[in-house]
């Protein structure tokens, strides 16, 4: 739920109210808070703006103008001036935030009732055709600085559908802002390019050997792109010998070198990241964490996730394989993410190269099969979890943390995370496993809402 107008009426104003049910029973009388004749709350990213008024993002002290409606990209304060709250105060006699909470998700365009015909004439500031009993007010100026020409709200989720059959599994941001997706159905590596809200679809890479490519990653510093080669679904889960390594690509996409796993090898290479020079990756087989480099040297092992199911397929109960890699900024911890068959099975490890330690994260979530996985920040990072996407914190380096689901995607089976501008986008893979691995398409980028 949104945070609603009785919110300015907080005595405190600090935290909005997420939980409709106990908004809704909330009996304590409100009062209001005033602040150099204007009245301010705290808002968080998504949430909107219940009446007009100005809004300030944090360590800003610019104001912009917010219309009903408009919603918040950042944090920061959404204020309005006392004498519109009197205003309102008196024309609902209104003491509970509840009260408040009910008017304003009775919209227009859903009844006809006359309460709420007032409720929006009152709102928007239009005349009543019935007399007020409201005493008249003049508005103060407000204190705020002028406003620039700076937009403040656009929708908080926004979809780009990918009109192409490469069924994305990977997704990552290039340094122009750029998304690159992988393709497990063997269609090299896409560019997307989104103007004006119009995605277009290119080739950003696609080497002779490339066959399907699951995780892709972008080196914030370099710019180098590196991406897993496997065999197009379902041959990846019998993969023949020599068909797993790393591309790693310039920032143009042009080829620098293949890591090959060899002839012998017969894992399924699945996510990475990296760390200066070395790229990490992880084998959903052998449940092993392996290392190359940008010069593409020879593999090496560099440790195993123990006590693990292993790869027995989903239909077992006990099946719990690696799948997505990330480093923790600053570290030399990474988080690793685990795909189980069954509630529960699923789960975050932390692993710890300086102290060779690996162990899970207890995160008190059922999680089923984790796949993707972004870190945020040494505290939060993202996970696609079965049909969602979590966003998970910790306050004590990894040995505990919480998980919260993000809201629900309008795209089907979301796959993994990539941050832009540090806002989280996912990739939809669609029907494509569910469909017999048809690559029928349109596939999606969905910008998260939490």
């Amino acid at each position: 739920m949104k945070c609603a107008f009785g919110l300015l009426l907080a005595a405190s104003a600090d935290v909005c109210e997420h939980d409709a049910m106990s908004a809704l029973q909330a009996p304590a009388r409100v009062d209001v808070k005033r602040h150099q004749h204007e009245v301010c709350t705290p808002v968080k990213p998504g949430q909107k703006a219940p009446i007009d008024g100005l809004f300030i993002a944090h360590d800003s002290k610019v104001a912009h103008s917010a219309r009903r409606g408009d919603v918040a990209h950042v944090a920061g304060r959404f204020c309005v001036d006392e004498p519109t709250v009197d205003l309102l105060q008196r024309a609902f006699s209104v003491a509970h935030v509840s009260e408040f909470d009910v008017l304003l998700q009775k919209k227009t365009a859903e009844t006809t009732s006359t309460q709420a015909s007032s409720t929006e004439e009152a709102l928007s500031g239009k005349s009543s055709s019935q007399p007020s009993t409201a005493e008249p007010t003049t508005a103060e100026p407000t204190t705020a600085e002028p406003t620039t020409a700076e937009p403040t709200a656009e929708p908080a989720r926004v979809s780009y559908a990918i009109e192409s059959p490469i069924a994305p599994e990977g997704i990552a941001t290039l340094q122009d802002g750029d998304f690159v997706l992988s393709s497990i159905a063997g269609l090299g590596l896409s560019r997307v390019r989104v103007v004006d809200g119009i995605p277009t679809v290119s080739t950003f890479s696609k080497p002779p050997r490339m066959n399907a490519t699951l995780g892709v990653h972008v080196d914030s510093t370099s710019g180098l792109v590196f991406a897993v080669n496997t065999m197009p679904f379902p041959a990846a889960f019998s993969q023949p010998p020599g068909t797993n390594g790393v591309w790693v690509l310039e920032a143009n996409g042009t080829l620098k070198c293949y890591a090959d796993m060899g002839a012998e090898w017969t894992g399924l290479l699945n996510d990475l990241t990296s760390v200066g020079d070395d790229i990490y990756v992880t084998d959903s087989v052998s449940q092993k964490i392996f290392k190359t480099t940008t010069s593409c040297s020879a593999f090496e092992e560099v440790t195993t996730i123990t006590g693990l199911g292993g790869f027995i397929g989903m239909a077992n109960p006990l099946h719990q394989i690696v799948t997505g890699i990330d480093v923790i900024p600053g570290t030399t911890k990474f988080l690793v993410a685990i795909c189980g068959s069954r509630s529960g099975r699923g789960a975050i490890y932390s692993v710890d190269l300086a102290a060779n330690t690996t162990a899970p994260v207890q995160i008190p979530y059922n999680m089923t099969c984790l796949n993707g996985l972004t870190v945020a920040s040494e505290s939060q990072a993202y996970a696609q979890n079965a049909g969602g996407v979590l966003s998970v914190t910790t306050t004590d380096s990894w040995m505990t943390a919480v998980a919260s689901e993000s809201q629900d995607t309008e795209c089907q089976a979301p796959t993994t995370i990539t941050l832009k501008d540090n806002v989280p986008y996912v990739s939809c893979i669609q029907s494509y496993y569910t469909s017999g691995f048809v690559p029928a398409g349109p596939y999606f980028i969905e910008r998260l809402v939490f």
